[in-house]
């Protein structure tokens, strides 16, 4: 199996979702084994999401497992969500109809 040619996971520049759709579907489209798919990400990973990936149990060790610490990690959750909502705003220049789609 050929390892993932994806950049590293970087918080700076990436957002963890669009990031982690990108590498399921290489790893589809590459017919990787979803049991390699937590060990091809855990080496992509860099700051807060070594973090999560450290802090898994040993029987934790899935991509299920993985995929759920790091949405959780980054607040990919429905409090998450919500708080991004309320906190939203316009960009500089951006039109009202722009900013709600």
């Amino acid at each position: 199996m050929r390892q993932p040619r994806m950049p590293l996971l970087m918080e700076s520049r990436d957002q963890l979702d669009s990031y982690l759709i990108r590498f399921e579907m290489q790893a589809k489209v590459n017919k990787w084994p979803e049991e390699q798919w937590f060990m091809c990400l855990s080496n992509l990973l860099t700051g807060e999401a070594l973090e999560a990936l450290h802090a898994l149990s040993p029987d934790q060790c899935t991509y299920g497992h993985l995929k759920a610490s790091l949405l959780k990690r980054f607040k990919f959750t429905e409090e998450g969500f919500r708080e991004r909502f309320r906190s939203s705003v316009p960009r500089s220049g951006q039109d009202f109809e722009t900013f709600i789609n």
